[in-house]
């Protein structure tokens, strides 16, 4: 009961967009008919301007930490509990019911979740994305190796919940990035600058 209450609260939590709230509220536009009709920070940006960018990224960073957070106080800090809340609110990010099951791509709400749990595994995440994105050029590559880490180190603490609900977390991750996947298996996706990503 307490796991499927965590879960319930966690997926609800992960549901809100900010990107399209921001985007009604304050533009009267719909950010999912512009740009990449994603509901995540990158495409707020792109669409609504740079500040409303960086809000929409800050704003679901702490939706992630609020939903692990709250979690963690009403379970008394149970952290198979916590993990599993963690997964869950990217899920509702990914996949949030309040719109249609299309959402953003979990990137700033699971640095929210990884804060909370364990901030070196975000400090390891953002150095990855940073150094290969540096290298390779490409955001969306260098994100999904480092989200490749973070189910690596899920899956090695060996709970049977955490690494059923990480592979499926994970595998709502690589649906999020499909277009994106195939076209760096085509050699099609366009390299961004690492200090202008919002163009």
């Amino acid at each position: 009961m307490e796991v499927l209450t965590a879960i319930i609260i966690s997926y609800l939590i992960g549901s809100l967009s900010f990107a399209y709230i921001i985007g009604k509220i304050f533009y009267k536009i719909d950010i999912r008919n512009h740009g990449s009709k994603n509901l995540g920070g990158s495409n707020a940006g792109r669409v609504l301007g740079k500040k409303v960018g960086i809000s929409v990224i800050i704003l679901d960073f702490f939706k992630g930490y609020l939903a692990v957070w709250l979690v963690a106080n009403i379970f008394e800090s149970n952290f198979e509990i916590s993990i599993i809340s963690g997964l869950f609110v990217v899920l509702g990010h990914l996949f949030p019911i309040f719109f249609g099951f299309k959402g953003g791509k979990g990137v700033a709400t699971s640095g929210g979740v990884m804060l909370f749990i364990n901030p070196w595994l975000i400090l390891i995440s953002v150095l990855i994305i940073l150094i290969l994105w540096l290298i390779t050029g490409y955001e969306s590559l260098s994100t999904l190796i480092a989200f490749a880490f973070v189910l690596f180190v899920l899956l090695s603490l060996k709970s049977t919940l955490i690494s059923i609900f990480s592979i499926i977390v994970f595998v709502g991750i690589l649906y999020a990035y499909r277009n994106n996947i195939r076209s760096l298996l085509n050699g099609t996706e366009k390299k961004k600058n690492i200090f202008n990503r919002f163009k």
